[in-house]
């Protein structure tokens, strides 16, 4: 009776513990899948802001240097 509990005990703390690194590991892989998201997320970001400053510049550079002035009328 002993030996058969000992038996069942022990099969039982080695599922657990395959179970809990497994869950580790399906935790681990979801923390990287996030930074990967994040860094995806991040780039499109970073893309729009360059697309729009790229049009800010070039807008601006097609403007006269008189139009800077604060006293410019447009004739």
């Amino acid at each position: 009776m002993t030996r058969a509990r000992l038996l069942l005990g022990l099969l039982g703390l080695l599922v657990m513990l395959g179970a809990s690194s497994l869950l580790g590991w399906a935790l681990v892989r979801a923390a990287a899948e996030d930074e990967v998201r994040h860094g995806v997320l991040a780039e499109r970001v970073f893309d729009g802001l360059e697309a729009e400053l790229s049009e800010l510049v070039q807008r601006e550079e097609q403007r006269s240097f008189l139009e800077y002035r604060h006293y410019y009328v447009p004739g």
